[in-house]
């Protein structure tokens, strides 16, 4: 099967709980991800529950969550032709508390199509994950 990756990862003063909870409203998510315009998720913020996204410009897509660890990471699936696209989000803490972490996105596509996806779409997130993340990291330290 064919597979396109790409991962970014930042230096953040945000600690996990701040971090956790944007991750953790997936309706708010187009307020650090300037590449959304809504996300809905239909169900606990936990796996197996599946929402839809709209990103900018784009049609709806379906995604279900594969993994949720609390103040960890979580991995959504997107559901594109003859491909799937995974988002694999992480949140490292330094080893000194109070020392903020990193965190990291790894996006992987997986399937017949994703050569052509990671043209299509690849190419805008290569140029825009860092600035994604720095927002979100940026709006999770302002938070109590």
């Amino acid at each position: 099967m064919l597979t396109w990756r790409y991962e970014e990862t930042i230096p953040t003063t945000a600690n996990a709980e701040q971090v956790w909870a944007l991750w953790s409203r997936p309706h708010e998510w187009n307020h650090w991800d300037e590449g959304l315009e809504w996300v809905t998720l239909d169900g606990p913020f936990e796996a197996g529950s599946r929402g839809q996204l709209k990103p900018v410009g784009e049609p709806m897509v379906n995604f279900v969550m594969l993994e949720v660890q609390k103040k960890r990471g979580f991995t959504n699936r997107s559901f594109l032709p003859l491909t799937c696209m995974d988002f694999i989000h992480t949140y490292s803490p330094e080893d000194s508390p109070g020392k903020g972490g990193k965190i990291s996105v790894r996006i992987e596509m997986h399937g017949w199509l994703s050569p052509l996806f990671a043209l299509l779409i690849g190419r805008g997130i290569q140029k825009t994950l860092k600035e994604t993340l720095e927002k979100c990291s940026s709006l999770a330290g302002q938070l109590e």
